[in-house]
């Protein structure tokens, strides 16, 4: 095993004592060792790997023992709904809103000893033999993690926002693992939160399975706002099964080292997907999304528009995926990168990539880098603004796209107060 590996595991938890996050303990356990196996081999990803050829893993995670327990932070301006945050292995809900008849949010644990039929029937199915290393570590290590369920026709009107927790000790990491399941015809808007609000390092690992049945919609957002010491890294898979229609929006600003891998499976014919993401990097930050989009059936759509300002000496890195297979003719995919370099030392790298087997698709993909245009600036002195407030309009309306994918107005406005709060 890799030295840092062993950095790691060497307070690690015996596989057979961690809460069963499976169907039953052997099962756990089997899941578990294999996914060690896989990270003992490899270790943590380094340059030699090509997913993380600008995002290596390894001098960033070496120094972290595994956490036991992680609260989640006080967040005093928080817009209103339904909240989730964490207490240990436990979750706790509050909000003067009721949950609708049948809507279920509980611990992973808790699901599987209800034996919940979404839960025995999904958990463990989206990954498979995970071949990211760190994802690999996840689920070898992870302590607890969230169930959400919503039957069919259920509808959820106010916005559940979940707050991830952060460790209260130095050179630590959390590991944590979640499933939502939506039944058809159910909508649900999701808002999380990694607001880690301590300046000392620690790190979070969470990973999340999300199924949508028939025509279910779920809109999710992802806050992520930290102090400079902070490490996250967050995998999704998701599996649209019918005519449903699933949109993201990744917000990512602070923090040490930022790594988003989203994936999504279009399984189903006229299925559809929205991602959209905008990142504010400074000092020596670095902010790594990873996307793939896999149409497997014909007439679905998918949409990606991911848009960086980069700052100083920060980092960032934009590798999209669309996997068009045989059978998905009638696709509709359009992909975009967009990004500003403000500081002389910062840097971007971006890979769009387009796969195609089908021979009638509509599909498109594209990657533009620049500085701010001086004859905007120049337009906007001569009308009496000052050079720091005509850079920031100019970011503002670059960023416009983005944030305006946010459907909620408290959400958006709770993001745009912070992605950009010491930009220029």
């Amino acid at each position: 095993m890799h030295e840092v590996s062993d950095s790691l595991n060497s307070s690690a938890r015996v596989t057979g004592l961690l809460p069963v996050l499976a169907v039953n303990k052997d099962e756990d356990i089997r899941i578990r060792e294999a996914a060690l196996e896989v990270f003992s081999k490899r270790g943590y990803p380094e340059r030699n790997d090509e997913e993380y050829k600008y995002s290596p893993a390894g001098k960033i995670f070496s120094t972290f023992t595994s956490s036991e327990t992680g609260v989640s932070p006080v967040v005093a301006d928080l817009p209103s709904g339904i909240r989730i945050s964490f207490s240990g292995s436990a979750i706790i809900i509050s909000g003067d809103v009721r949950l609708p008849q049948g809507f279920i949010v509980c611990t992973l644990q808790d699901a599987l000893e209800q034996k919940h039929p979404a839960a025995i029937r999904y958990l463990n199915k989206l990954f498979g033999q995970p071949e990211d290393s760190l994802l690999a570590l996840n689920i070898s290590e992870a302590l607890t993690g969230l169930f959400i369920y919503a039957p069919v026709k259920c509808i959820l009107p106010e916005v559940l926002h979940i707050i991830y927790p952060e460790s209260s000790a130095e050179n630590t990491l959390l590991n944590l693992r979640n499933l939502f399941v939506f039944s058809d015809q159910s909508e649900c808007n999701i808002s999380e939160y990694w607001l880690c609000s301590s300046k000392q390092n620690q790190g979070l690992t969470w990973s999340s399975e999300i199924v949508l049945e028939g025509s279910a919609r779920l809109n999710i957002y992802k806050n992520q706002f930290a102090e400079n010491g902070a490490v996250l890294f967050d995998h999704t898979h998701a599996q649209v099964l019918g005519k449903g229609v699933l949109k993201t929006a990744t917000l990512s600003h602070g923090g040490k080292w930022i790594r988003n891998n989203l994936t999504i499976e279009l399984l189903s014919s006229h299925a559809e997907v929205h991602l959209n993401g905008l990142f504010s990097t400074s000092d020596k930050q670095h902010v790594d999304h990873h996307t793939a989009v896999i149409h497997a059936e014909p007439h679905c759509n998918s949409f990606q528009l991911y848009k960086g300002v980069l700052q100083q000496q920060s980092s960032g890195v934009f590798n999209g995926k669309i996997l068009v297979r045989r059978d998905a003719q009638k696709t509709n995919a359009y992909q975009s990168s967009q990004n500003l370099v403000l500081g002389n030392h910062a840097s971007i790298n971006a890979k769009p990539q387009l796969e195609i087997f089908a021979d009638d698709v509509k599909c498109s993909h594209g990657s533009s880098t620049g500085k701010i245009d001086h004859d905007a600036l120049f337009y906007l002195r001569c009308r009496g603004l000052s050079e720091e407030s005509a850079k920031r309009l100019l970011i503002d309306a670059f960023s416009s796209q983005v944030l305006d994918t946010i459907e909620d107005d408290a959400i958006k406005a709770f993001a745009s107060g912070r992605i950009f709060s010491d930009s220029i």
